[in-house]
């Protein structure tokens, strides 16, 4: 069965992850998602009291927000490209949440902020123009931080085993399999027999990994074969589940930058007049295993006068 629903585009594919929501992109109790949690409460913890600073990109809002509870009276404007930023749990008298701005076309005046941060966001833009604007609305003397997808973190790893393994359930047809599951009679012995095969094959689909687009499909086809079969609408939010993760995971493996495009990111900024430095962001769980979390680089723009 082909669904005859719009494809989603870019503006509400994020929208719908992140408007209104407690999401962000990690668990930050833990592993990686705690590394950039601490780097960010560091970071916010050593600014100049009182500055003036803007977020590119802040989705939910938790960036700003850990900013916002440094207790410096830091000041956020928190901008993204989704219509309504910010998630119920990050709401702050400090933050002033924008949305519909594009880092390419930042709706503020220049030397407007004492900080200019991004966290796994103006990498989705185009560098250019995004790095041009960011470099423009940064005062003189300020700094500009940015956290960056790298190629060998995990998290870009995991979307490319998943778009591959979600690549493979298409070609298998898996979905159309379950649809056709869904539809047959209860006590119809070709529905029981035709969802144990699709739930025999998620260990070859899903690889031995952990994070698996395809894997509600095969949760949704063990309750397929209960008493009380979900109806069509229950596989249409599925799908839209799927599509939706798939999105993200195809965006976050395409904007990942390897050593040459960083490389190529410090030498812009030096054109733009900033100066510093980048290097890996890692999560050591044992003397064994350093797992690479993302790309952060440091930059300050000259006071005036130097």
């Amino acid at each position: 069965m082909v669904s005859d629903k719009p494809a989603l585009s870019e503006e509400s594919v994020w929208s719908q992850r992140l408007d209104g929501s407690d999401h962000f992109s990690c668990n930050t109790e833990w592993g990686p998602g705690e590394v950039i949690k601490y780097f960010w409460q560091d970071i916010f913890g050593s600014t100049k009291a009182g500055s003036r600073v803007l977020e590119i990109g802040c989705g939910s809002g938790q960036v700003s927000f850990w900013g916002a509870e440094a207790g410096r009276g830091l000041k956020f404007v928190a901008s993204d490209k989704i219509i309504a930023p910010g998630g119920s749990r990050f709401q702050h008298p400090d933050i002033r949440f924008m949305g519909e701005v594009a880092a390419e076309q930042l709706p503020f005046a220049k030397d407007s902020f004492e900080l200019v941060v991004s966290n796994f966001a103006i990498e989705y833009a185009s560098f250019d123009m995004a790095l041009s604007e960011a470099a423009r609305v940064l005062a003189p003397g300020g700094t500009l931080i940015l956290v960056l997808h790298s190629t060998d973190s995990g998290i870009t790893q995991s979307s490319r085993v998943a778009k591959a393994n979600h690549d493979a359930l298409v070609r298998a047809r898996v979905p159309e399999q379950v649809r056709e599951a869904v539809m047959l009679p209860a006590e119809d012995p070709s529905r029981h027999n035709l969802l144990q095969s699709v739930c025999a094959r998620r260990q070859e689909f899903s690889q031995g990994a952990e994070i698996f687009l395809g894997i509600e499909y095969f949760d949704f086809a063990f309750s397929l074969l209960g008493d009380e079969p979900p109806g069509l609408n229950d596989l249409d939010a599925l799908d839209q589940s799927v599509t939706l993760r798939l999105d993200i995971a195809t965006e976050q493996s395409r904007v990942a930058l390897d050593d040459d495009a960083l490389r190529q990111l410090e030498q812009q900024l030096q054109q733009f007049g900033l100066a510093g430095f980048t290097s890996e962001m890692t999560c050591t769980y044992d003397e064994k295993h350093t797992e690479k979390v993302a790309w952060f680089g440091i930059f300050n723009k000259a006071p005036v006068g130097a």
